[in-house]
């Protein structure tokens, strides 16, 4: 129960967690208020892929420090690191790749 608990003390420090969790609340409120302004969904969705491209290089750079590449570091040649960074650089590119994915919002359809 300890390990489990620590688990989730660590994946709530993960920024990538907290992005993704971001991504999924746009999700979330396009499809329960389908009348949002779209430029606010375009927002959001802009702002998805900012986060996204951000924990992509911040993972990015973990990985390299653990691998040994980006010296001076109590990170360096550690390789705990690379196996933090790699999947939050790929965390990170999920998001940015969702974001620019994103179905924009049709805009509502006046009768004839």
């Amino acid at each position: 129960m300890t390990d489990a608990r620590q688990l989730l003390r660590e994946l709530l420090k993960s920024p990538a967690v907290w992005a993704a969790f971001v991504a999924l609340l746009n999700r979330v409120l396009v499809a329960a208020f389908p009348q949002l302004d779209p430029k606010v969904v375009d927002a959001v969705n802009d702002f998805i892929v900012v986060v996204g491209i951000i924990v992509l290089l911040m993972g990015s750079v973990w990985a390299f420090q653990g691998a040994g590449d980006i010296p001076g570091s109590f990170m360096s040649n550690d390789p705990t690191w690379m196996a933090i960074g790699a999947p939050t650089a790929a965390a990170g590119a999920v998001l940015a790749v969702l974001g620019l994915r994103a179905k924009k919002p049709s805009a509502p359809q006046t009768p004839p």
